[in-house]
């Protein structure tokens, strides 16, 4: 699996909402996914800068806009039901838009070259002179392209009887490692489990951001439960590139959390006996 994770921009300038905002951010970053907040200083505004074009531009560089903004173009306004939605799973994100193809183009269409009827013509010519579209029919070529460079299953577009919905799926193994995290914490009692996250937060601290300390502790407790894992077990384990797991590796022993113990090609990563005493388990 590619090192870089699907990038999601999260809209933050919504004000009294930050615990709702928090929760969605570490809800994704659970799943995986990398997520950028302007509230927390990831889109960067130069000093003579409009801040609107460094959003616009924060947005063209994330994964997933162009499918919401086919999604906002492509809905039928007319029907005062008709809406937009995104729904969050731990392997999938799906996009409903209550709106329909133009009648000369087929699902199958928009995986080629194809012509741009947009049902918003209006709303599709602004988002075109900013710049986030083409008028050739590409958009839905771009979003195939940039998840074949993510490393991820092409998306898959279909119609139902109340609209469109298109299917981004995540990497893989994502529901698969989930299931196994999720079993490893079962298998800790919560004292364990407690110390680890005090333990892994106090000494990684600012080192590291959230969604890489909670990996961080998921590796400490799965050396817990299954003692003695090589780098490729941990890289299997948690799906990353042998480079990440290589400086999650660094990062845990810098701290004396765990120690690697046999031949280079061979050994595996356990616990420190002075960590395992602290944690005070038998």
């Amino acid at each position: 699996m590619a090192d870089d994770k699907l990038k999601i921009l999260v809209s933050s300038t919504v004000y009294g909402s930050d615990s709702d905002l928090d929760q969605i951010k570490y809800t994704l970053e659970g799943f995986g996914y990398e997520v950028v907040m302007s509230k927390e200083g990831r889109v960067y505004v130069a000093i003579d800068d409009d801040p609107t074009a460094a959003c616009l531009k924060a947005v063209e560089d994330c994964d997933l806009f162009l499918g919401i903004t086919n999604a906002l173009m492509h809905r039928d306004y007319s029907s005062f039901s008709s809406s937009v939605s995104i729904s969050v799973y731990p392997d999938k994100f799906v996009i409903s838009n209550s709106g329909r193809l133009p009648d000369d183009i087929k699902i199958s269409d928009l995986k080629k070259n194809h012509d741009s009827h947009p049902v918003n013509p209006d709303i599709a010519h602004v988002v075109f002179l900013r710049g986030l579209i083409d008028k050739l029919g590409r958009g839905t070529i771009r979003v195939i392209e940039e998840c074949k460079d993510a490393g991820l299953k092409v998306p898959e577009w279909k119609e139902t009887s109340t609209g469109d919905v298109l299917t981004f799926h995540g990497p893989k193994n994502l529901a698969e490692r989930k299931e196994r995290i999720d079993a490893v914490n079962d298998s800790v009692n919560d004292a364990i489990k407690s110390r680890v996250r005090d333990a892994v937060s106090d000494a990684i601290n600012d080192a590291a951001s959230d969604a890489v300390i909670e990996r961080l502790i998921n590796e400490v407790l799965l050396l817990f439960v299954e003692d003695g894992k090589s780098l490729k077990d941990l890289m299997l384990a948690f799906d990353v590139a042998r480079a990440t797991m290589q400086r999650d590796m660094s990062l845990l022993k810098a701290h004396r959390f765990i120690v690697f113990e046999g031949a280079a090609k061979s050994g595996v990563y356990r616990l420190t006996e002075g960590f395992k005493s602290k944690l005070d388990f038998k």
